[in-house]
Formats: C-alpha cells, sequence, structure tokens
C-alpha cells in the first residue's frame, strides 16, 4: 500500500497543520481501503482508536506528527483523490538574505572552529559592514516601511529578527538602555522597549515574522551550547538574553514549548551562581502577574512533554525539557520570596534551612538572604508552582536515590513537589537514617567480635496501666544514658502480653498514650472547641521537662511513620523549624485574642475618649 514519509523538522507551520489534518482524518474516518494494514488508521481491521473523542482524536495526530508516523495517502471515500500531492509550501528567496552561520559550518564542519561565535553573512557570501541588532525605533520604520506596499511581506524586518535572534553578538546590542554601560554579567536592557516591540510585532498577525523568533531561539541555542561545551567564556549579556526571551508574550504556545523554550532553558541552566542572583532580583522587581505567566509557562513545558509521551513508563529524569523546566523554576521561586520580602510579607530576624544545605537552591537562598518558612504571604502562592502531572509520574525511589549520588533529583527542588511526595521523601530519610544505625550497631559488633542475638531495635516494655509514667521515665533514661538509641526502629511490647510487635502494638501504643496525655484531667493540655486545635495549658503544674518528653515521644511516632490524631495550630510548627513568631500567628492559635488586638489597634484614637463598652465595630482595613 502506497505511504507517504514525511520529516516534521522539514516543514513550515502550515505544512504541519495540513498534514496534523490528514492524520485526524486518518484516526476518524480512515483512508476507505479495505487492506489497510496501518494501526494508526481507522480502515485497518486491527484498529483499536475508534472510542477515540475529537480531542483525543487531535492530541493523538501531533503525537503521529511527531514521530513520523506512516501516513496513508487518501482515497475518494473520504472527500480525497488518491495521489493527489500533499499541500507543500516552499519559501520564497529574499533579495541579500542575511544569516547567521556557526564557526562550525563556516569551517565546512571539519577541523578546529574559529575563536568567533558567529558571524553574519549575506547572500553573496560578504559580510556586512556592521553587525544587525534591533532597536525600537528600528522595528516601528520597518513596519511603517512594509504598511504603505500594496501587498506588504515585511521580508526584512522578518530577515532582521532572525539574524539579531540567532546571534549573541548581535542580541547584546539589541533593546539596550540608553546608559548600558555597567560591569559584565549585569542587565541593561530595556524592557519597556522590549515589551512595545514585541507588541508591534504580533499586532500584525503575519505568521512568517513570528515564525522568525521560533527557528531563530533554536539557533542561538545550539550555538550557546557549542560554545559551552568549547569551554569557551559565557555570553557577557546572557541575562540580558534571558530578559527579552522571556518577555516575548508567544512563549506559552505550542510551537515554543515543544522545540524553542525548552531549548533556551537548556541555556539557563548552565549559568553560573551570581549570574542567577542577578536574574533572580531582576525579576523580583516585576508584579506578581507577570512573575506567575512565567510561572505557567514553565509548567506547560513540563505538562505538555509528559502528555505527548507515549511512553508512559519513562523516567521523568531522562526528558531534557523537564529537567531543564525544574531547573529554571527556581528563579522565579526565588524572585517571588525576595519580592514578598520586599513587600515586607516576611518574619522579622530571619532562619537559615538547615536542611540540604549544599543544593543550589539553599545555596541561592543563603546568598539572598531568603528561607520560604518566613515568608507569612507570599505574592505567589507556593501551590502554583506545583505540577500535578510530574508529581503523578515521579519514581519517588529513583529519585531517592539519585538525590544521593549527586544526580538530578525533584527532591532538590520541593517547590515542584505535592505535599505527600514531600511527606514519601520524608519517611524515606527516616528509614534510612535506621538502616544506617542498624548497619553501624552491626559493624561495630563484627569488628569487636561480638554476637548479636537478634538485630538492634529500641524496646519499650510498658504497662499498660501506667502507660503514661512508664513511657516517660524510660525516655528520660534514653536521652541520658544512649541518645543514640532513638535513631533507632521503635518496638513496643506490653507486659505480661505475648506477641512480636510487627507495627499493630506500636500504633495501639501511640493511640492509647496520647489518648492519656491529651485528656484534659491531665492538665498539660486545653483543647479549643471552635478552632480544634490543642494548646499548652497555661496554668498545669508539670515541668517543663515532661513537655519536652511528650515532644520526643511525638517525634518517634513521626520517626517510624505513625500518624498520630493531634492537632495543634500552625504557630507551633514555625516555631519548631526555628521561625520568628508576629503578631499574624495569632490568628491560627488565639483567635480571639487576635480580633481584640485588631480591635484596640483600629480603634485606638477612639480609645481616648471612649471606653470599650461604647465603642462599635472597627472602621479601618487590615492591619499591617
Amino acid at each position: 500500500m502506497a505511504t507517504s514519509s514525511i520529516s516534521p523538522s522539514a516543514l513550515r507551520r502550515d505544512e504541519a497543520k495540513a498534514l496534523i489534518r490528514l492524520y485526524y482524518q486518518q484516526l476518524t474516518k480512515g483512508c476507505g481501503q479495505d487492506d489497510c494494514d496501518n494501526d494508526s488508521c481507522a480502515s485497518n481491521k486491527r484498529f483499536k482508536g475508534d472510542q477515540l473523542t475529537t480531542d483525543e482524536a487531535a492530541a493523538k495526530a501531533i503525537v503521529l506528527l511527531k514521530n513520523q508516523s506512516k501516513l496513508c495517502i487518501p482515497t475518494e471515500a473520504n472527500g480525497y483523490k488518491v495521489g493527489n500531492p500533499l499541500p507543500v509550501t516552499k519559501p520564497e528567496p529574499v533579495e541579500n538574505e542575511i544569516k547567521y552561520i556557526t564557526p562550525v559550518q563556516e569551517s565546512g564542519g571539519k577541523g578546529t572552529p574559529t575563536s568567533e561565535v558567529g558571524v553574519i553573512y549575506t547572500k553573496n557570501g560578504a559580510k556586512p559592514a556592521h553587525e544587525p541588532f534591533l532597536t525600537e525605533e528600528e522595528i516601528v520604520r520597518l513596519i511603517s516601511k512594509d504598511d504603505g506596499a500594496d501587498s506588504p511581506d515585511y521580508s526584512e524586518l522578518t530577515t532582521l529578527i532572525y539574524s539579531v535572534f540567532s546571534s549573541p553578538e548581535a542580541l547584546n546590542k539589541s533593546f539596550l538602555l540608553p546608559s548600558a554601560e555597567g560591569p559584565s554579567g549585569q542587565i541593561t536592557v530595556d524592557v519597556e522597549s522590549v515589551r512595545r516591540s514585541y507588541k508591534y510585532i504580533h499586532d500584525l498577525e503575519v505568521e512568517r515574522v513570528q515564525n522568525s523568533f521560533l527557528h531563530a531561539i533554536q539557533n542561538y541555542c545550539n550555538n550557546f551550547e557549542q560554545q559551552c561545551k568549547r569551554g569557551t567564556s559565557p555570553i557577557l549579556h546572557f541575562l540580558n538574553h534571558c530578559v527579552i526571551v522571556f518577555e516575548n508574550p508567544l512563549l506559552h504556545s505550542p510551537e515554543y514549548i515543544e522545540h524553542a523554550f525548552p531549548k533556551f532553558l537548556q541555556a539557563l541552566s548552565l549559568l553560573p551562581i551570581e549570574s542567577e542572583l542577578n536574574l533572580i532580583n531582576w525579576f523580583a522587581s516585576y508584579p506578581p502577574e507577570k512573575l506567575l505567566e512565567f510561572v505557567n509557562n514553565l509548567n506547560q513545558v513540563i505538562t505538555v512533554t509528559l502528555v505527548l509521551s507515549e511512553n508512559r513508563k519513562r523516567s521523568v529524569h531522562s526528558y531534557p525539557a523537564i529537567v531543564a523546566a525544574a531547573k529554571g523554576m527556581k528563579i522565579f521561586y526565588l524572585a517571588n520570596l525576595v519580592a514578598s520580602v520586599k513587600a515586607g510579607k516576611c518574619r522579622p530576624g530571619g532562619t537559615y534551612d538547615r536542611l540540604m544545605r549544599t543544593s543550589r537552591l539553599a545555596l541561592l537562598q543563603q546568598r539572598l538572604g531568603v528561607n520560604p518558612n518566613d515568608i507569612i504571604e507570599p505574592l505567589i502562592q507556593f501551590d502554583e508552582f506545583i505540577n500535578e502531572e510530574l508529581n503523578n509520574m515521579i519514581n519517588i525511589f529513583t529519585d531517592y536515590e539519585s538525590l544521593f549520588r549527586s544526580q538530578f533529583s525533584f527532591f532538590a527542588y520541593p517547590y515542584l513537589l505535592t505535599p505527600a511526595n514531600k511527606v514519601e521523601k520524608l519517611l524515606l530519610d527516616n528509614k534510612t537514617a535506621m538502616l544506617q544505625e542498624r548497619r553501624r550497631i552491626l559493624l561495630n559488633a563484627l569488628i569487636h567480635g561480638q554476637q548479636l542475638m537478634e538485630l538492634p531495635v529500641l524496646l519499650l516494655r510498658i504497662d499498660r496501666n501506667n502507660i503514661v509514667n512508664e513511657t516517660l521515665t524510660h525516655l528520660e533514661a534514653i536521652c541520658e544514658d544512649a541518645p543514640d538509641d532513638l535513631r533507632k526502629q521503635l518496638r513496643v511490647k506490653f507486659n505480661g502480653e505475648d506477641g512480636i510487635d510487627e507495627g499493630g502494638v506500636q500504633k495501639e501504643f501511640f493511640q492509647l498514650i496520647i489518648e492519656e496525655l491529651f485528656n484534659p484531667e491531665i492538665g498539660m493540655f486545653i483543647y479549643d472547641e471552635e478552632q480544634r486545635h490543642y494548646w499548652f495549658n497555661p496554668t498545669s503544674f508539670e515541668s517543663e521537662g515532661q513537655f519536652m518528653l511528650i515532644g520526643l515521644l511525638l517525634g518517634l511516632a513521626i520517626y517510624n511513620n505513625v500518624i498520630l490524631d493531634v492537632h495543634f495550630p500552625m504557630v507551633v510548627y514555625r516555631k519548631l523549624v526555628g521561625c520568628n513568631i508576629v503578631f499574624e500567628d495569632l490568628y491560627s492559635s488565639h483567635l480571639v485574642s487576635f480580633f481584640l488586638f485588631v480591635f484596640l489597634v483600629c480603634d485606638i484614637g477612639r480609645l481616648e475618649s471612649s471606653n470599650l463598652d461604647t465603642l462599635g465595630p472597627p472602621e479601618c482595613g487590615e492591619v499591617s
């Protein structure tokens, strides 16, 4: 049977659209041939896609084009004539066309590349006197020049855009501020001029002009990658390039997401830490809605890459686009933190995150002086950075192993992860600590010639009738004599009862002791019926040491993966991670007191001439 083999990389956008329509027709109506053996054709008797919805068929058609799948030549039965050629359009030649030639291409692909990053040539092979660059005024001039023509094709504008965006040197000179003579590594681009220029170009609605950006950025990324592989210095003005590219309003379009944008993100991941700091501080000055737009674009790269992948068993680590997007997201995540701090949405003093302090993200946080735990109200909510599709595809165990092998791991970028996956990470940390402690004890016994009759565990022998006192006494003795034993796996045995603790006895033990400790008759905690959480009893006669032992008991439960029905306000957990407590935290622990203070602050002026009995509700807005 006759088939066509087409390479999508050689097609223009209109040709790709035509092929997608043919693939869609093939999936929904078939080619009309009784002997069709194409597995992706509805005329094949073994075809399994007869239940596809229109949306699913359209998505499948894109995948077939991407994979260069077999395309049946349509027959007259489906509205096509057999043998009709596919609609292919050839670009018309442009006078004195300028194109970007890499050093490798210049040398014919052989020998050592020249020291030049790239050279601009005209059609006849001559190098122009001056390397082109873009300004808002030049774009307006070229648009106005073609607007006066009977049939404007904007060929001169298209050629200039492709030439400039393909060449790092040309882009270095484009859209600069009037006084752009700062030190290397600083951003000197005129953002407002870039935005207006993009608007002028995209208002034309000319595909040829808009596609010139797409192909030029791909060419630019290839050149940048070649330069990095040769070990030459990074482009001095690459930060300018980042700002210019991210301002492109079409970054969210499918053409960019599938090809050009991921390549640029891979180039972005090569930035040194000092350049990343400059970029973060630059984007921190953007309004929240603009930062959120960038975050959504990066999440789209991840989602589209996963959706278009037919191999659902493929590891997400093997997708360069996803890895690059995850790394690039930290720029805007940290910019969000910096912007929140500048807006006064943070706690005073600040804390240092001791966990994963050697990771790139933690180093950037330390240099910037920001910590997500200190942010009271981020300008962009943290859940906007989470990608659900990615979290569903992550293999937790593989990712955890990669973390300890100094390979790429999504656990090093926690802003992408759901709380459920973060909990899984915590459980794996605990299991790893238990295994390491067990291995240490076994190795120590082997070295000293000792024989262990059973695996090393933390064994608590408890009397059911005196569960609280005996447990706290045991824990106090362990803390004084052998604190390292707390890292062992916990086993519980009730006195006078047979059986081996395989997890059930342990859970029963925690359930019983928590019921006792949080019983109002004990007097250590009080329960707030309205807010449904526990708080410390200010009139309790118990010592601080007793509360410390209770905290140790709760820690043991978490360490051994036991879920407890204990609810504290958020201020308790913030205190545990070292945050400084602020007035806003009163809202989660003492709601009545919080509103009382708000009432007093708002009406401080009226308090001088009134008493509390005569004051009405506050008349001011939110208290800062």
